[in-house]
Parts: structure tokens; sequence; C-alpha cells
């Protein structure tokens, strides 16, 4: 697709220049020598445009740098362009930059440019970009046009470069102090003097006056020093947030991306607070990415988070319980549904999660009862009077 608007030139219209040359031979073969000579000159002129463009098109170059590729919403975007023209002559040229929402019916919008670049020299020239909804999209390929600086001949540059930009939800204030929400998750800690050897954290170099056992010998051979296991702490929070999508209809959008920002808001302070978050959905995420993110910490963590948000899209891809049973969810787990009504499908899901005793709370988006079903409402979990501040 090209979004230049072309308007034909009679110098470089073929048709035109047909005509042009019919009448040149007429003109030479009635001995009209002034009108020979005009008709002479725009054929001329238009020769000169085309083979102009030509070699302008080729001898042009365009650079493009982005400061950011992962962003909230409302966060500028800053886009540099470094045009390099290794022509003699002048070129005047138009780029083009689209941006397109995947998996969204929003047309692309375009950030265009159109400059003057002097002959053997480079222009640098910014765009920015605020992006104002989550998602993932596709910025490029640039479209790019080169030619003489009178305008009446383009060619096209071709770049077929793309770079992937990530929109996170917004991150809005949460609150946990309600008493159905804070019986649910208990004490909030990861801090205990007691070490579990089961849950091993990550690997650092050894410290003396620290168990023997703990010394990792493949790991210290690899790196030619000591090094050793680190666990974590016996008592620590963990927590499963799961997504089913099956109700969210297209109409439901704006109540859909409520509920991914209140999810990347939980798991971030959740994650803050030192504790293990994993994530399950059952929609279409853009770039092939697996919809289970295991239980994990740590600010890594809440990148992939965060990132799996940006991709998903507002369709149902895969069955959610099997999803759940492949996101290896250890007894003692809390498990947050979010979900938009409860319906037998919800109620079969609670009904697995409970045999494999796995403690789960519901939270409904939309207004309705909760037909005996332990679930609060979406709003439950929002507090506008907290500043947000994660870790």
């Amino acid at each position: 697709m090209n979004n230049f608007e072309r308007i034909p030139s009679m110098f470089t219209d073929g048709l035109m220049q047909i005509f042009l040359a019919a009448f040149l031979l007429l003109a030479l073969f009635y001995k009209q020598l002034e009108i020979s000579v005009l008709l002479l000159m725009l054929l001329m002129t238009g020769i000169l445009a085309r083979v102009w463009a030509y070699i302008g098109s080729k001898k042009f170059s365009a650079r493009f740098k982005y400061d950011l590729l992962r962003v909230f919403p409302g966060e500028e975007i800053a886009i540099d362009i470094r045009a390099l023209n290794h022509f003699s002559m002048p070129l005047k040229v138009s780029l083009s930059l689209p941006v397109t929402r995947l998996a969204a019916k929003d047309k692309p919008k375009y950030l265009s440019a159109s400059f003057m670049l002097p002959g053997g020299q480079e222009e640098n020239y910014a765009w920015t970009f605020v992006p104002e909804q989550r998602g993932c999209y596709d910025l490029g390929p640039v479209e790019a046009e080169a030619g003489d600086p009178f305008d009446f001949c383009k060619r096209p540059k071709r770049n077929d470069h793309k770079s992937e930009l990530l929109v996170y939800p917004r991150l809005v204030p949460v609150s946990l102090i309600k008493p159905p929400i804070r019986e649910f998750f208990g004490a909030l800690t990861a801090k205990s003097p007691v070490l579990d050897p089961v849950l091993m954290d990550t690997i650092r170099d050894y410290h003396h006056g620290h168990p023997a056992r703990h010394i990792n010998w493949k790991a210290s051979v690899r790196r030619q020093r000591l090094q050793e296991n680190v666990f974590d702490a016996t008592v620590q929070l963990k927590v499963l947030l799961a997504l089913d999508v099956r109700q969210y209809l297209e109409e439901y959008e704006e109540e859909f991306e409520q509920v991914l920002e209140v999810i990347a808001s939980l798991s971030s302070w959740l994650i803050a607070e030192g504790n293990q978050v994993g994530f399950v959905s059952n929609c279409k995420l853009n770039g092939g990415l697996y919809g289970v993110l295991p239980a994990a910490k740590g600010t890594r963590q809440v990148i992939q988070i965060l990132e799996r948000l940006a991709r998903l899209r507002q369709e149902p891809a895969g069955d959610f319980d099997a999803l759940l049973q492949d996101a290896r969810v250890n007894p003692g787990t809390s498990c947050v549904v979010f979900t938009r009504e409860v319906d037998e499908a919800l109620k079969l899901t609670l009904a697995l999660l409970k045999r494999r005793k796995i403690a789960a709370l519901t939270v409904l988006s939309a207004h309705s009862p909760s037909y005996g079903v332990e679930a609060i409402n979406l709003n439950e979990l929002l507090n506008p009077d907290e500043e947000v501040c994660y870790g």
C-alpha cells in the first residue's frame, strides 16, 4: 500500500508524452520551428525528470532510529530519521511511516514528511508518535519516494524493514485492603528466616561461612570460582492470575481493556512486594507467544507479564481448563480468575481448581450475580485515591 497522493504530470505521463511526440513529428513535417522547439523541450523535460528520479532513488537512503519500543499509553516515542543523498544533484524526498495496530479494525496511521535534500548531503528529521491504546503495533515498512526538485517525477524506494512496538496496559491504583480480598491473599510477605531447599531462586558467588551443601559444583566448574544456590523463603505467596476471554465479545472491548489494566497493576504490585506471580490466558497472542507464564518473581517477570498483556487479542484460543493444567500450579497457590459473568463453564473450572487444592477467587467485570461462587466485582480492586507506585 502506498500512502502518497500522485498527481499526473504532463511531463512524465506516458500517454501525454506519446501525444507530444506525435505533435513534434507533425510540427517538423510542416516545418513549424517554434512549435517544434517547444514540444522538444517538453519531451526532454519529461525524459530528464525520469532519469533524475531513477538515479536519485538509487542514490538515496534513509535510516530510522526509535528511542523506545516498549511504552505505556500516552508516552511519547521519538523517531529519528537520517536521510542521505549520495547523488550530486538535489532531490525532493517524501517519507511515510505506517503505524498499524495489529488485530484491530482501525486504519493505519501515517507519519509523513516531505523535504528537499541537497546533493551530496544528509538531513536529520524527527517524528513523534503518542500511542493511546494498548496493543501490538507494526512500525513500517517505510514508504519513500525520491525525485527531481520540481516534483515532476518520483520513484519509490523499497524498504521491507518493520519494527514492533508494544504498548502495555495502563497501571491503575489497586487496593487489597477490603476484607474479602485481604482474607483471600492473607499475609503478603516473602520474608522468612527459613529457606526452602526446594525453591531455588538463583546462583551467586559463594559467601564464606554459608553451608557447603548449598555449593553448586557444576556452576563452580563452569565459572572457575565457587558458586552457591540461593533459595526462596518458605513462607511466600504464589499467585496465578488467570483471564478467561470467552465471554468478552467485540462490544465489550472497553471492559476487556479495563480488566487488563487491573491485571497489569495487580501483578506489578504483588511482585514488588516480593511474591511470585504467574499468568495464564486463553486469548490469542500476537507474536506466537504461549498464553501460559509460570509463577516467578523479579523485574523480568513483570516485563514478561506486561508483554503478554500487550500482545493479547480479544479472541479466544484453546481450552481454558487445559491451559490452567499446563501452568503447573502447585497446591497452596492462590488463583485469581478474571471473567465477565458466572456461567457453567466457570463453575467447572473452579471445581477443577478445588480438586487440586488451589484456592480461587473470581473477579467479575460485569455487575451480575455470583450464584454462590466466591467472587468480587472488578471495581472492588480499584482504589482511585492512591497513587500508582510499584517497585
